[in-house]
Formats: C-alpha cells, sequence, structure tokens
C-alpha cells in the first residue's frame, strides 16, 4: 500500500509523466500547501481534479479547483469526493486513480493494499484529550469552574436573581450526580427548572458547532438523552422535549455525523472533509 501511495504508475499521463504520486499532494497523509500546477491551481496547495489536463474523459469543463485535503482519519470522515456522493472509500479510491487521473483499472489487491495502508492514517494528538478521546482529569476540572462564572455573572443583574440557582445547578444530575454552582447538592436532584434547562442546553450542545468539534446529528443527541435519561436527565423532561421536538418538524445538526472523535478531529482539521 505505501509502495502503491509512493508510485506514479497506478496514474495515466500525464500525471505519471509527471512523476505524480499520491503522496505528491499527500506527503505523510497530510497536505502538501506548495503544490501548485499553472493552470490547474488557482493558489499553492490546490488542484483541479475533474479538468481535461488530467483525463479528457473527465472534463467537467469548469475551473474549480479546490484545496487539497488532508487524509488524516479517513476512516472518520466518510461521505468521500467533492459532492460527498461516495459512502465506500474503496470506491472513492478508484475513482481518484481511474478516472481523475486516467490511470489504469486497479486489481482487487492492489485496491485491498492501499486501503489498508488509508485506513493507517491517523489524526494528530491532542494534549488535552486521553485515549478514549475524552477530556482530560486536568481539563475537566477546569472546564467546571464556568458553573462558578455563571453565577457572579448573573448576580450583577437584579432581575436575573432568579435565574442565579437554575442556571448554576443545570450541570447537576437527576440522580444527585454532577457538579454546580449553589445550585447543586450532591445526592440530590436538582430543581425542575434546572432539568428543563439541562435537557434543553445538552441537546443545543450537541447539534450546534463547537470550537472545538463539529455539530453532532439530532439522532445522536436524542440516542443520548434517552440513554441518559433517569441518571443524568429528568425522564419526564426528556420524554417532553422529545415529543415539543417532533411537533416542530424541524431538524437540527449534522446529519451524517454521529461520532463524537470525528466531529472533533473534523473542527480541528476542516480540510478532512474530502471534496477531491
Amino acid at each position: 500500500g505505501d509502495m502503491l501511495f509512493d508510485s506514479p504508475e497506478v496514474f495515466g499521463d500525464p500525471a505519471r509523466g509527471l512523476g505524480l504520486t499520491c503522496s505528491s499532494c499527500h506527503p505523510r497523509s497530510d497536505v502538501n500547501r506548495e503544490f501548485v500546477i499553472p493552470g490547474v491551481s488557482h493558489q499553492p496547495g490546490a488542484i483541479d481534479v475533474d479538468s481535461e489536463f488530467f483525463n479528457a474523459i473527465a472534463n467537467d469543463h469548469r475551473r474549480d479547483s479546490i484545496d487539497i485535503p488532508s487524509l488524516r482519519g479517513l476512516r472518520f470522515t466518510a461521505p468521500y469526493g467533492r459532492d460527498g456522493r461516495v459512502h465506500s472509500l474503496r470506491e472513492f479510491v478508484r475513482n481518484v486513480h481511474v478516472n481523475e487521473f486516467a490511470g489504469p483499472e486497479p486489481t482487487p489487491f492492489m485496491l485491498d493494499a492501499l486501503l489498508a495502508y488509508l485506513l493507517e492514517f491517523d489524526f494528530l494528538p491532542n494534549a488535552k484529550l486521553d485515549a478514549q478521546g475524552r477530556l482530560t482529569d486536568a481539563e475537566y476540572s477546569q472546564m467546571q469552574d464556568h458553573a462558578h462564572l455563571v453565577e457572579e455573572i448573573l448576580a450583577e443583574v437584579d432581575f436575573l436573581q432568579p435565574m442565579v440557582e437554575i442556571a448554576s445547578g443545570h450541570h447537576s444530575h437527576y440522580d444527585g450526580q454532577g457538579y454546580g454552582g449553589s445550585g447543586h447538592t450532591d445526592g440530590q436532584a436538582p430543581s425542575l427548572e434546572s432539568c428543563i434547562v439541562a435537557v434543553a442546553d445538552a441537546f443545543d450542545a450537541m447539534t450546534s458547532a463547537r470550537s472545538y468539534r463539529m455539530a453532532l446529528s439530532q439522532r445522536y443527541a436524542l440516542d443520548e438523552l434517552r440513554t441518559n435519561s433517569g441518571a443524568q436527565f429528568h425522564p419526564d423532561v426528556v420524554d417532553a422535549f422529545e415529543k415539543g421536538l417532533i411537533k416542530t418538524g424541524r431538524t437540527w445538526g449534522a446529519p451524517h455525523v454521529n461520532d463524537e472523535e470525528m466531529a472533533r478531529r473534523l473542527a480541528e482539521e476542516p480540510e478532512l472533509t474530502l471534496r477531491g
């Protein structure tokens, strides 16, 4: 797989004649930000893979070069392709070789070898996350401080005084676990108001993009609420929330992002959404 990735023989001319390989654009699975072909790249680190330069048959008659994507974490970033229509990595790899770069039809063995190699590409490590992709203990402890900051901010506004305990207690769990400020007491369920805010806030947090991860799908968010109903979340509130959501007829979140690790890594490296 690594030899094929570094070989121009998998492509047709002119890519083969120029000595281009997969690693020309994706050195060590990353992005070659200095790669440029005049007339084919609108800027360094970009390429028009469906122009007549590489394969006249696949020419879409548009000047639409795109930024070269990173291949890190490839196994998490489906669907593939410029328009996201290719769900099979095997099909995507074949399309790149045969249609985009006019290469010969790869044998099943060649595709197997390339896929085995590509699936080894992983994301860069993040010191704030543990091996399971969760915050480390130190980061989690620092994150909990925001409950007290909320209290301090709300306490400065007279008409928001009734919200202080609700807001500071919405990270308390229905079963008495969790954390918080004045609205949290270990072993005791928070107020109903805090329970309502907890469900709404959790759903919004999961289905909205954050600085550290992409938005997750509505299906994922509802599954998480149901899974933690009776422990983290008030079961009656979860049921009422889901019924209310159905009545709205709206869908929230990113439909295809159903994995937390993938959502975090895509936020760290946006170019991982393959469009090549």
